[in-house]
């Protein structure tokens, strides 16, 4: 078993199923998924670390427009 500080894991809480597909796309996966209890809308949850950091950089980028 690992010794974790959960006080040191940083979370990503994502709310575009664009950016979900698009980081799934870059091999990075979700580790939770959810309903948020107001809006009843879909989110996922991603640990961060510098994968997911350059992967959003480069995100907001490269975006598609609305």
């Amino acid at each position: 078993m690992l010794d974790i500080d959960e006080n040191e894991i940083k979370l990503f809480t994502c709310y575009s199923w664009n950016l979900v597909r698009f980081l799934n796309g870059k091999g990075i996966r979700y580790k939770i998924t959810g309903l948020n209890s107001d809006t009843r809308k879909r989110f996922w949850v991603f640990i961060r670390n510098n994968k997911l950091n350059d992967n959003l950089s480069l995100w907001k980028t490269t975006k598609p427009e609305k």
